[in-house]
């Protein structure tokens, strides 16, 4: 979770550059768990503070000062609005549209995983749980969810039956138009 002093300049962001303080959240959540220490180093990353900006894909930014929060946020956070206004102009809203943020704007290896977590850190801030100890999100973790987004489960079981009945129909089909009247006809 953040301490208020990190919501409030996430607040400020918001208010600077014109994205809501809740896609904010979600993103930097997912990113770093809230630590503005988080520091994340392979072969091809070193990703450094609360959203995570890889000094190798970046190399303008000051890799020192990434570990405050305040040039942290500064950082990121235009590129991030440029992207807020893309999603909205392609009609993106709520939670997809956080998801669109964390997507196209900061993490180039989407995955199923961090749609759920930018999911789970957005309805966290729209239900107030923000700073609350209410949560059993470890602090500064970025594996793993303790959280379920059910929605998308739902979401993923509706598509999943949806397609599987549309299969079972086209077999039905097939064997009746194929399979049967061959066999009457002998």
């Amino acid at each position: 979770m953040l301490d208020s002093n990190l919501i409030s300049l996430l607040e400020q962001a918001s208010q600077t550059y014109g994205v809501p303080t809740s896609i904010l959240y979600a993103v930097c959540m997912a990113e770093s768990g809230g630590n503005p220490n988080a520091h994340t180093v392979t072969s091809k990353e070193d990703s450094r503070g609360l959203f995570q900006v890889n000094i190798l894909a970046h190399p303008d930014a000051n890799s020192t000062q990434l570990f405050d929060p305040n040039y942290n946020i500064q950082y990121e956070v235009p590129k991030l609005a440029a992207t807020y206004q893309l999603g909205l102009r392609e009609g993106y809203s709520g939670v997809s549209l956080a998801q669109y943020v964390e997507e196209y704007g900061e993490r180039p290896q989407w995955t199923p995983t961090v749609a759920a977590r930018v999911s789970m850190y957005y309805n966290q801030f729209i239900n107030g749980l923000a700073g609350s100890s209410d949560t059993t999100q470890n602090e500064g973790s970025t594996t793993g969810m303790s959280l379920i987004d059910t929605t998308g489960i739902m979401n993923d079981i509706k598509f999943y039956l949806i397609y599987g009945m549309l299969f079972l129909l086209l077999l039905f089909s097939l064997y009746m138009v194929f399979i049967k009247n061959d066999g009457g006809e002998k």
